[in-house]
């Protein structure tokens, strides 16, 4: 059950956004696919936060469960305030919708302006535009969740904080040299670039609790 909501509250509002966007950018534009997706988005935030203030303090019904859905996302960014979390929420819409077209759009060749003719890195760049924008989406939910810590956790000259930003720093670098690689034709490096380390550190920690999961009744650890 577990599971289940969290696909339901996590994983289902990002597909959401991703058939929004690719929906929009087969009628429209790319600018005018990406703002029509990010109205779409803001119109369900404030749909969400006219649910929240007709709810009351301390009282679970459905439609608690229904603004979780309308506003999946903005907690780390709000602040605690529900205009926040709209806002929140509108941002990670447009960042999302950004994502997939700058994903799905076609890739020029190395050296080549992006309005050349048809090349054979396009297709490539077809292969590879649905692993990127997971890496992208994976990137950066850890990005939000970081600044989320330093807002919440921030204290000036704390050891804790400085390693956060840096680290911060670092996972945005490595989004906007994959977006800008992937621009310039070379999207599977672009992929390396950012998937890279998220599956040497999601690998590695999924191993540890495959130890744990498989030694761990048999292993003393004092």
């Amino acid at each position: 059950m577990r599971w289940f909501w969290f696909a339901s509250f996590r994983l289902l509002p990002v597909a959401v956004v991703v058939a929004v966007t690719l929906a929009m950018r087969a009628a429209l534009s790319p600018w005018l696919a990406w703002l029509a997706t990010v109205g779409v988005g803001a119109l369900l935030a404030a749909l969400g936060a006219l649910v929240l203030r007709t709810t009351k303090v301390g009282e679970l019904t459905w439609k608690n469960r229904l603004a979780g859905h309308l506003l999946p996302w903005g907690y780390h960014i709000g602040g605690g305030s529900l205009p926040g979390l709209v806002l929140g929420c509108v941002v990670v819409w447009a960042a999302l919708a950004a994502a997939v077209l700058l994903a799905y759009a076609p890739a020029a060749a190395p050296g080549q302006p992006a309005a050349a003719a048809p090349n054979p890195t396009a297709a490539a760049s077809a292969g590879t535009s649905p692993w990127l924008l997971l890496a992208w989406v994976l990137a950066g939910a850890f990005s939000l969740w970081l600044f989320g810590q330093l807002r919440k956790f921030y204290q000036p000259g704390s050891s804790v904080t400085r390693s956060q930003g840096r680290l911060l720093l670092m996972v945005a670098a490595l989004l906007v040299g994959s977006v800008v690689l992937h621009q310039l034709g070379h999207s599977g490096v672009a992929l390396l670039v950012v998937g890279g380390p998220i599956l040497v550190v999601g690998g590695g920690y999924a191993l540890f609790l495959g130890v744990i999961l498989v030694f761990g009744r048999n292993m003393r650890w004092n």
